[in-house]
C-alpha cells in the first residue's frame, strides 16, 4: 500500500516514497466536494493491516484497506431478521431467536468490517427439528459479501456466532447445528453500532475518536482496535451544548491525553477504556479555530486560538503569541480573520518549527505563513509565497505537511491550487520562477546606557542620540544587493534615503544615519536567484552633549 493519502480537488490519491501517484476509485455513489470541504483521514490498524479512515470530504464517509481498495464507512444494519420454521433435520428442540449482520471480508474471507445486528426474529417451538431460516436479509450497501448469521440456544436470548453465508444472495438455509456446537462465547457484534456521519476524526488510545456531521456537541468512540464498532453508549457530550453553530472544532490527540475543543474552550478526555474515559476542562477561554492548524511535537500541541497560537504541554495551557505578535491574530492589519476556520499547519523538521498558513488581510486563500521556532522561542514572518497558492500542509501529527523519501528523510511540502506538491529547495532563490521578497525590520532603538556598546529600545527615549556610521555584515554571495532603509527622529518619522549593501562584500561600511531620538534600520531584497542571509550590523553612536 502507498505511503500517503493525496487529495487534489475532487479525486484522491496514495502516494508511495518514490514519488509514484495511484488514483483511488472512491466506491459507487460517493465523491469529492473538493477543497472546500476537506477530507480528514487517519490510520487504525496494524503495519500489516492498516485502514485509512476518511471523513468529511465526500458525500459519504469511507475507509481505504490495505490494497487500496476503498469502501463506504456507513454500513446499514439489516431492518429485519429472517423468517423461521421447522426444517427438515433432525437435533434441535424448543425455541431459538435468530439475527444477522452484513459483513465485508477480505479474498481470504477474513474480516474487514461488519454492520451492527439487525433485529432478532424467534421461532415457534421445534420438536427434533432442523432451524429452517428463509427470507434472509440482503444488503443493498456495496462491498457486502458476507452475511453473519447468530443463534441463540434453545429458550435463551444471548446470541452466539453460529455461521456466514459468504454472498449476498443466498435467501434460504436449513441448519441443525446443536447448541453444545455454539461458539463458547457469545458475540460482540452488538456492540459495533452503525458508524455516523463523521466531520471530524483522529486515533487515541487504539480507538477511533469522531465528532457526528449531526450532532457537532457530541464525541463518539469505537471498540478498540474496531473502526466500525461504534456502540451507542460510547458518546461524550462536550459543553456547552447549542451555543453555537460549530460544535467540536478540533481533536489533539496527546500521548495521555486526548483534547477536545470548541472555538472558545479546551477540555481533555483520560482513561484507559469505557469503563474510566472522563471529561475534564482545561480551559474556559482558549479554543481551537481550525483542525488543520493543530501540530504536535515531542507531545507538546501547537494551534489557532482566537488570540492567537496555543501551546498546550504538561505545564498547561496559554498562547505562546501573546509576547511577541499578537496584533497579527486581534487585528486586521495582517490577516484575514474571518479565514482564521480555514487556518493550516505543518512541523517543520529541518528547522523544528510549527509554520501556519494564513490568508493576508484583503485575501480569501492562504496566501501567508508565520514561523514559530520552537528552541528559539521566537516569530518569523509574515512570509509570502508567490510562485503557487498554498493550499495544505498536511494532516494533524507529529510530522504534519511532511513526507518521507524512500532513505526516510523528511521532506517538507506544502500542497498547492494547482494540484502540484511543492517542496522547499534551500539550494535556490527562487519560488517557482518568481523572486522570495524579503523584507526585514530590525527593533526600533533608542539611546543605551551611557559607556554601553549597545543601543538599547526605550533607555532614554527623550534624548537625542547621534546615529554615526553603519557597518552591514552579511554572507559573501556570487552578485547581488540589498536595500537598507533607515528612519531616524521621532517616533513618528518618515524614511530617510535609502543606502544600497553589496551582497559581495562580506562587511561593507555605509554612511551615517543622523541624529534624533529613535533609529530603526529596514532590509528589503526582491531579486531572482539572489540569496541573502544577514549576520548582523555595527553603529557607531552616541548620545547627543556627550562624549
Amino acid at each position: 500500500m502507498a505511503s500517503y493519502l493525496v487529495q487534489a480537488g475532487t479525486n484522491l490519491y496514495t502516494m508511495s516514497r518514490s514519488g509514484v501517484a495511484t488514483q483511488i476509485v472512491l466506491p459507487p455513489g460517493i465523491t469529492l466536494y473538493g477543497g472546500s470541504i476537506p477530507c480528514r483521514a487517519t490510520v487504525l490498524g496494524s503495519a500489516a493491516t492498516p485502514n485509512i479512515i476518511v471523513v468529511n470530504g465526500g458525500t459519504q464517509d469511507f475507509y481505504i484497506d490495505a490494497t487500496g481498495f476503498a469502501r463506504q464507512l456507513q454500513v446499514s444494519a439489516p431492518t429485519a431478521g429472517p423468517v423461521l420454521s421447522a426444517g427438515t433435520g433432525t437435533g434441535l428442540t424448543g425455541i431459538y431467536g435468530v439475527a444477522i449482520s452484513f459483513k465485508v471480508k477480505d479474498a481470504n474471507l477474513g474480516l474487514i468490517s461488519e454492520s451492527a445486528l439487525g433485529p432478532t426474529t424467534f421461532s415457534a417451538s421445534l420438536s427434533n427439528n432442523s432451524l429452517k431460516m428463509q427470507n434472509i436479509p440482503v444488503s443493498g450497501d456495496t462491498g457486502i459479501n458476507s452475511r453473519g448469521i447468530y443463534r441463540t440456544t434453545s429458550g435463551g436470548n444471548i446470541l452466539y456466532p453460529w455461521f456466514d453465508i459468504d454472498d449476498n444472495i443466498t435467501l434460504t438455509e436449513d441448519r441443525d447445528t446443536v447448541d453444545a456446537l455454539l461458539s463458547i462465547l457469545p458475540t460482540t457484534a452488538n456492540m459495533n453500532g452503525a458508524p455516523p456521519d463523521l466531520k471530524l476524526i483522529t486515533v487515541w488510545n487504539d480507538a477511533l475518536w469522531g465528532v457526528p456531521r449531526e450532532k457537532i456537541d457530541s464525541v463518539r468512540w469505537t471498540e478498540n482496535r474496531l473502526f466500525y464498532g461504534w456502540a451507542q453508549s460510547n458518546e461524550a457530550i462536550i459543553q456547552p451544548k447549542q451555543t453555537d453553530n460549530l460544535g467540536v472544532t478540533a481533536f489533539i490527540p496527546r500521548r495521555d491525553q486526548l483534547g477536545v475543543t470548541r472555538y472558545n474552550r479546551t477540555y481533555q478526555i483520560t482513561g484507559k477504556d469505557d469503563d474510566t474515559y472522563a471529561v475534564n476542562g482545561i480551559s474556559n477561554d482558549i479554543g481551537c479555530m481550525s483542525q488543520e492548524s493543530v501540530v504536535i511535537v515531542r507531545d507538546v500541541a501547537y494551534w489557532l486560538g482566537e488570540r492567537g497560537i496555543v501551546q498546550w504541554d504538561t505545564q498547561g495551557i496559554g498562547y505562546v503569541s501573546e509576547a511577541q505578535v499578537t496584533p497579527w491574530f486581534i487585528t486586521d492589519t495582517y490577516f484575514n480573520r474571518a479565514l482564521f476556520t480555514q487556518a493550516k499547519a505543518r512541523y517543520n523538521p529541518d528547522t523544528d518549527a510549527y509554520e501556519l498558513l494564513l490568508a493576508s488581510a484583503g485575501s480569501s486563500v492562504l496566501n501567508q505563513w508565520v514561523c514559530y521556532d520552537i528552541k528559539m522561542k521566537r516569530w518569523f514572518g509574515p512570509h509570502i509565497t508567490n510562485g503557487f497558492i498554498p493550499t495544505a500542509t498536511g494532516t494533524n501529527g507529529a510530522f504534519a505537511g511532511t513526507l518521507t523519501d524512500k532513505n526516510l528523510t523528511p521532506i517538507v511540502v506544502f500542497g498547492s491550487s494547482s494540484g502540484t506538491l511543492f517542496r522547499r529547495d534551500v539550494t535556490t532563490a527562487n519560488d517557482n520562477g518568481f523572486a522570495v521578497p524579503y523584507v526585514l525590520s530590525l527593533p526600533i532603538a533608542a539611546g543605551g546606557t551611557p559607556g554601553s556598546p549597545v543601543a538599547s529600545p526605550m533607555t532614554f527615549p527623550d534624548m537625542q542620540t547621534y546615529w554615526g556610521e553603519l557597518s552591514v555584515h552579511s554572507r559573501p554571495e556570487v552578485a547581488g544587493s540589498v536595500t537598507v532603509t533607515p528612519t531616524v527622529g521621532e517616533i513618528n518619522a518618515s524614511p530617510s534615503a535609502p543606502f544600497t549593501h553589496n551582497l559581495t562584500i562580506p562587511r561593507e561600511r555605509l554612511p551615517r544615519l543622523g541624529v534624533g531620538k529613535y533609529m530603526q534600520l529596514t532590509f528589503t531584497h526582491n531579486n531572482l536567484n539572489e540569496p541573502f542571509r544577514l549576520h548582523g550590523i555595527i553603529i557607531n553612536w552616541n548620545l547627543v552633549g556627550r562624549r
